[in-house]
């Protein structure tokens, strides 16, 4: 479904940038020396990985330590902090007033307190933050192209609603946001913050639901949908990840790859107890599934 058509020898002059904006040698004559590949991994003698990307010194860093982890897994995604622009000031049409979605089109609907809202991934593909208030509850939405990880939490931290933005960073191939106010660094996948002043902090999950605007339409027949505040700011309904499901691992992922199934295919992740993933395929094959006692269909 995405792609990242980028220019490879681009990236090698990005991170040759930012490793020279901070008195270290080139990447490429770090790679003349044999320290560094050509995608700006550290190597050792024989080659092989041995963690940092060159691509982490883009950006200045919050005070703290990693909760989980080390500085060997954040590597800079392309765009830098806030490159992607967050949304902080969501404005929204009526259902029945949105005339540009396609009844199959993927959106996030959101329900809390009787009041509902869509947000399209045409949008958030461009986005993938959204800060807002649903019935009442400060809310941040997110979504990762890159993992597909359509997620929301509420924004609420120690009594204060934060807001987020994009940190340009990547950590397993998935979105790191910060906050503006601390400027803590929160893994998007699990809501954990991972560096900074909020360093071990999670934020609550908020039940969502992935699905076609045309279902969300139905049961909502009086919601609201995200549009965007300038349309000609971004492309949107085009796809910048065209063909990137194709791909054989997922982008900048420098980690260990899952036996006996596709690294980038689609799965249903159930996390009560521990962490379970079912194959979207096989789902669809079966039509239902119960798994610890949730029924998938």
């Amino acid at each position: 479904m995405f792609d990242m058509p980028i220019d490879q020898s681009g990236l090698t002059l990005a991170r040759a940038r930012g490793w020279q904006q901070s008195g270290h040698s080139s990447v490429e004559d770090l790679v003349s020396a044999g320290k560094v590949d050509e995608y700006g991994f550290f190597i050792d003698s024989e080659g092989n990985k041995i963690g940092g990307n060159t691509w982490i010194e883009g950006m200045d860093t919050p005070g703290g330590s990693l909760s989980s982890g080390d500085w060997t897994t954040h590597v800079a995604g392309g765009p830098p902090k806030d490159g992607i622009p967050s949304i902080d000031n969501p404005k929204f049409v009526s259902v029945a007033s949105s005339n540009d979605l396609q009844p199959r089109e993927p959106v996030i609907g959101l329900e809390i307190a009787g009041e509902a809202k869509a947000y399209p991934l045409r949008i958030l593909v461009w986005h993938e933050i959204v800060n807002d208030t649903v019935g009442g509850v400060p809310v941040v939405v997110t979504y990762c192209p890159l993992c597909n990880a359509a997620i929301v939490f509420d924004r609420r931290v120690a009594g204060r609603s934060l807001t987020f933005g994009t940190t340009g960073k990547l950590r397993s191939s998935d979105l790191v946001m910060y906050d503006h106010a601390t400027e803590s660094w929160w893994q998007q996948f699990t809501g954990e913050a991972i560096v900074g002043e909020y360093t071990g902090r999670r934020l609550q999950l908020v039940p969502s639901r992935l699905e076609s605007f045309e279902l969300f339409s139905k049961r909502h027949p009086r919601g609201s949908v995200l549009v965007p505040n300038d349309p000609g700011f971004r492309d949107y309904g085009s796809n910048p990840y065209v063909g990137y499901d194709a791909s054989e691992r997922p982008f900048l992922f420098n980690g260990e790859l899952p036996d006996g199934i596709d690294p980038l295919a689609r799965v249903v992740v159930l996390k009560g107890g521990e962490p379970r993933a079912i194959s979207l395929e096989l789902l669809r094959q079966r039509r239902t599934m119960t798994v610890d006692g949730v029924l998938l269909s």
